[in-house]
């Protein structure tokens, strides 16, 4: 049987949870950190990130881009790989 694309989409409970648990820990890093329009709040790569599934990630990232935050994942050799969020 051929996998129908939007199933594979479909969010598990365990993905729903994944979810829910990385955004308290970004809201909780942007509380803690974000120093006002002009500032960054750096967010490394977790294991709760990269256990996600990476169109349910880029789903959360819209979510906060469309609450005023740019969003911008870095990956770098010697940095390892972070997210940035300011606002916009």
């Amino acid at each position: 049987m051929v996998l129908n694309a939007n199933e594979v989409e479909k969010k598990t409970t365990a993905d729903k949870i994944k979810i829910t648990r990385l955004e308290t820990l970004i809201d909780k890093a942007l509380k803690r950190n974000f120093r006002g329009s002009h500032s960054s709040v750096i967010f490394e790569y977790e294991t709760a990130i990269t256990a996600l599934k990476p169109y349910h990630l880029q789903e959360l990232f819209n979510e906060y881009r469309q609450q005023g935050w740019d969003v911008q994942e870095h990956s770098d050799q010697r940095e390892g790989e972070y997210i940035t969020f300011s606002k916009k």
